[in-house]
């Protein structure tokens, strides 16, 4: 793994494809799902197409979905270079009242290189939903992403 600093925070930069290589029977490796884990609305299904990494500073990332070719969706990373990754603020949203009717979701990931130059992606993804009844899922996921360009 190479570690990411500010120095060389740019080396993000580039085309990385949108499905993983590396499979986890709980996780769909779908990268722009991972991504957008709190908007329902700009999820998508079994979409090859590649995924645009632009560093804009050392604070924001720029991250595009491209399909054939044509630009499909655009997202700002917000987060910090903390201990040799790219770290993405906790997000976390909370809808309801609690205890009886309520949903909760929460998504935090860390972006690096392998050696090879492929994207890393560390996430921690919670849904937890009650109606009188409490459930829940949590995941943990350490996916690696090809880089095309």
């Amino acid at each position: 793994m190479i570690a990411i600093t500010k120095d060389n925070l740019k080396s993000l930069n580039g085309h990385y494809s949108n499905i993983s290589d590396t499979q986890d029977r709980h996780f769909e490796p779908n990268l722009w799902n991972v991504i957008n884990h709190m908007r329902f609305k700009k999820q998508i299904s079994g979409a090859r197409g590649e995924i645009k990494l632009q560093v804009l500073n050392d604070k924001r990332i720029n991250v595009t979905l491209l399909l054939s070719d044509s630009l499909q969706y655009n997202h700002i990373l917000k987060g910090k270079v903390k201990e040799g990754y790219f770290v993405t603020r906790k997000k976390f949203l909370f809808i309801g009242i609690p205890l009886f009717l309520n949903i909760e979701k929460s998504l935090k990931m860390q972006f690096a290189l392998t050696s090879e130059g492929n994207l890393l992606v560390d996430s921690k993804a919670g849904l937890y939903a009650a109606i009188l009844i409490a459930a829940g899922q949590a995941s943990h996921s350490n996916t690696q992403y090809k880089r095309i360009k």
